[in-house]
């Protein structure tokens, strides 16, 4: 509608100049009359009084126009808006469910863990109260199968009969074979419920389920602290029983844990080619310690004796 006003006034504004042209052209000002001068006077006003109220008319339409344009401008604000607002409460959405999923996942590790827990419990009471009626001969050790009393005479025979056919390894049952045969295979068969860690041995999963559950099954009967490991538990006790075993084979200095004859070694620092095999063990004497040595570039204690934890005689 706005354009067609303005049309309109356009073709308005051309008629009225062409008829002021025709007066113009037809009328000579040496012959107009006071009356024809009036009546021009007066078109030429009213002429003028159409082009403002025109140019009016047009103002307005743009301010029109301009109020449309801001006002669509906020429709998209506001649509903008709303869906930033929808995105926001999606996100809110989705971390709520995943807070939840996270819980779930948390209830399940407990309950899996408790019933690992009441698993293990169980079996140790079994095993305290069933009937162990077969006796080793050697330390009077009591077993509840015979097939189990066979297996405890071996490690008082030294009886290896299991050889594995890739290392030459021998072992006393066929299970530490077949544990063993996965360190070439690679497999892992034994997995961890909580975090799907795998592992060669159940022992090594018995012992990693401590990390989430934090038993601590073997206690101090002295000072009644917790480990995870018997050996540890060993070890630890020697500092209330005061007993060294850990003896230095050349100055015959005692101690009750072997990281200290390694501190004591390492404080003598450098040491003589020839004088290495008297702080060795007594299986590396045989080997030729001189040419050894040399051609490793050890000439010192704590470095021989990590060469041979890596690479045993």
């Amino acid at each position: 509608m706005h354009q067609n006003n303005v049309s309109e006034n356009m073709t308005h504004q051309e008629s009225m100049s062409d008829t002021s042209n025709i007066m113009q052209q037809n009328i000579p000002p040496e012959n107009m009359t006071p009356q024809d001068i009036m009546t021009e006077n007066m078109m030429q006003q009213e002429i003028m009084s159409e082009n403002i109220m025109q140019q009016e008319i047009l103002s307005e339409n743009m301010m029109q126009q301009e109020i449309l344009s801001e006002n669509m401008m906020q429709q998209e604000i506001l649509s903008e808006n709303m869906m930033q607002q929808e995105i926001l409460s999606e996100n809110m959405m989705q971390q709520e469910i995943l807070s939840e999923n996270m819980m779930q996942q948390d209830i399940m590790t407990e309950n899996i863990m408790q019933q690992d827990i009441m698993s293990e419990n169980m079996t140790q009471q079994k095993n305290h109260t069933e009937e162990k009626p077969y006796t080793c001969g050697v330390c009077s050790k009591e077993f509840k199968y015979l097939s189990k009393l066979t297996l405890h005479l071996r490690t008082h025979t030294s009886e290896k009969p299991y050889t594995c056919a890739k290392c030459g390894k021998s072992f006393r049952q066929q299970c530490h074979l077949s544990s063993h045969q996965r360190v070439h295979t690679g497999e892992r068969p034994h997995s961890c419920r909580v975090c799907l860690r795998s592992f060669t041995q159940p022992s090594g999963l018995k012992n990693h389920q401590r990390n989430h559950t934090g038993e601590r099954p073997y206690m101090c009967k002295v000072c009644s602290k917790g480990f995870y490991y018997s050996s540890t538990l060993k070890k630890h006790e020697i500092i209330h029983t005061g007993e060294k075993p850990n003896t230095c084979n050349v100055c015959s200095k005692a101690f009750n844990q072997m990281g200290c004859i390694k501190g004591f070694t390492q404080e003598k620092g450098p040491i003589n080619v020839m004088f290495v095999s008297k702080h060795l063990p007594d299986r590396a004497i045989s080997w030729n310690i001189k040419r050894f040595t040399q051609e490793k570039s050890l000439t010192n204690v704590m470095c021989v004796q990590r060469h041979l934890i890596k690479w045993p005689l």
